[in-house]
């Protein structure tokens, strides 16, 4: 029997846990007891197609690039307050990931965190992260809707590309930027409100939209026509009720 939650009452409680959870956890380290580890990286997982769940102890600060890659039978991860930095392509495709919850202590989602994780239905930002990674959420195809919370500022390049059932996305006033394909061929996204704190959206951001019907969008965005609107979407300025 293997693990890598820490906790007294998990290790002593193995089998009670199993039953509560559903699932074996598989040993990377006795992370606390054997060293103060501040990073989680991809040496500490071996046997990727094993782990099927995974409970981070509080020791840690920061889940390294990579750590978690492949893990295609990974069905659920619980992150402790103590983590404030997810890296680039942590998550990337665990295809059987379905849930996971993101503390309030993250501040930073890396490219490609989580994308291609196709099994992922819902995922909440917490307040406390202020960018999205290129790529982070590309590929959850599962996905049908984002909020994404008012301290984010920016909103990286494909972050949401290919989310094929996205149908609802929230994006508050703090958002200045939206990256180069960020939406892209996210097909059943119906509408959609550019806040005017945006002054950038990349190219393409909207490309193969193709259910889009309409987007509210503010006058400081001037490169309308390269932002792939598809042709029968009404584009709505936010500072005035004419149709462009």
């Amino acid at each position: 029997m293997t693990y890598i939650h820490m906790t007294d009452e998990v290790i002593d409680n193995l089998e009670e846990f199993v039953e509560t959870y559903g699932y074996w956890v598989t040993k990377i380290k006795k992370l606390e007891e054997e060293e103060e580890v501040n990073t989680i990286n991809k040496e500490f997982v071996k046997s990727r197609k094993e782990i099927i769940g995974v409970i981070i102890p509080n020791s840690v600060t920061s889940i390294g690039d990579g750590a978690f890659k492949n893990c295609s039978s990974l069905k659920s991860v619980i992150i402790p307050n103590s983590v404030t930095s997810i890296g680039a392509y942590v998550f990337s495709n665990c295809s059987n990931l379905e849930e996971i919850e993101i503390p309030n202590s993250v501040t930073t989602i890396g490219d490609d965190a989580f994308s291609s994780c196709s099994s992922l239905e819902e995922i909440k930002i917490p307040n406390s992260v202020t960018t999205i990674g290129k790529g982070a959420f590309s590929y959850c195809s599962s996905l049908e809707e984002i909020k994404i919370p008012n301290s984010v500022t920016t909103i990286g390049e494909y972050a949401f590309a290919d989310c094929i059932n996205l149908e609802s996305v929230i994006i508050p006033n703090s958002v200045t930027s939206i990256g180069e394909s960020a939406f892209n061929n996210c097909s059943r996204l119906k509408e959609i409100e550019i806040p005017n704190s945006v002054t950038s959206i990349g190219e393409s951001a909207f490309l193969d939209c193709i259910n889009l019907e309409s987007i509210i969008i503010p006058n400081s965005v001037t490169n309308i026509e390269k932002i792939g609107i598809p042709t029968k979407t009404k584009i709505i300025s936010s500072d005035s009720p004419v149709l462009f």
